[in-house]
């Protein structure tokens, strides 16, 4: 095989891994944009509010270095 048609297939390989990750992300996107939506702002923003208290605890908790 010849080199060049190596390298154009290597990168248009990582071309499109890179466009299905973005459509991965866009996707995701969507999803949370038509949820938030569909419960109303008071119920996202509570949400919201709970998993801010989520992350504050896990901030909390001890955390051990495997000694």
């Amino acid at each position: 095989m010849d080199v060049a048609k190596l390298v154009k297939r290597r990168s248009l390989r990582s071309v499109i891994d890179s466009i299905e990750d973005n459509i991965d992300d866009v996707i995701i996107n969507e999803k949370i944009s038509k949820m938030n939506n569909q419960l109303g702002r008071s119920q996202s923003k509570l949400m919201l509010d709970d998993l801010m208290r989520l992350l504050l605890k896990i901030w909390r908790l001890p955390f051990s270095h495997g000694d």
